[in-house]
């Protein structure tokens, strides 16, 4: 098991790197105007997939490399605008209609740039009438 020096030499180390890589993005000119705090929040977002639909601060910090107590802060404002739903029972998280919207709105974008029966749109082993 892990001393919580250890774990804490290791949460430094992540946001480090995190620190770096956003400084090193914003001396590149396309990614310049970098913001961290919409760039954590996606990565929290993008932590809930098909394969793990409710999960915890603690997991979700895991996941992200970054601190509990930012995960939370970060959690309870995506929830109290819609993106991630609270489970008081299991005291987790799950993606909330605010995200699903998006990702809906996405989706037809991307169909109506790439129509039904279009190469891109299609598989290689569905066939369409």
């Amino acid at each position: 098991m892990k001393s919580v020096d250890q774990a804490l030499q290791e949460s430094e180390q992540a946001m480090v790197q995190r620190s770096r890589h956003l400084y090193n993005a914003s001396t590149d000119s396309s990614a310049a105007e970098v913001i961290q705090v919409i760039s954590r929040a996606f990565d929290i977002l993008r932590c809930f997939n098909s394969r793990t639909i409710r999960l915890g601060n603690r997991e979700i910090a895991e996941r992200c490399n970054l601190p509990r107590s930012t995960v939370s802060r970060l959690t309870l404002t995506l929830t109290n605008i819609g993106q991630l739903i609270y489970l008081p029972a299991d005291q987790k998280y799950r993606v909330g209609p605010q995200a699903l919207s998006l990702a809906d709105a996405l989706r037809d974008n991307a169909e109506c740039a790439y129509p039904p029966g279009d190469r891109l749109h299609t598989s290689e082993h569905v066939t369409r009438p």
